[in-house]
């Protein structure tokens, strides 16, 4: 084997492990990206979900306090 051999068999290990690398890595952010949507979804939903108990509270609260006023007035 000449020294031209060595040095080409060696830059293509190289680039097939460099290859390999990068295909795992982008698998790693894939996966990684995916479980940083789902966690995001589900913020959304539980913030959601607080909103709407609160929205529903302050109607209870505002027609309690409405109905206070009506029977203060007869």
């Amino acid at each position: 084997m000449g020294l031209e051999t060595v040095k080409d068999e060696i830059l293509s290990n190289a680039n097939k492990q460099a290859g390999f690398v990068i295909a795992e890595a982008k698998k790693e952010a894939d996966r990684i990206l995916k479980e940083a949507e789902k966690k995001a979804e589900l913020m959304k939903e539980h913030a959601e979900a607080r909103t709407k108990k609160r929205i529903e509270l302050m109607k209870k609260q505002e027609l309690t306090s409405a109905e206070l006023d009506t029977e203060k007035c007869f």
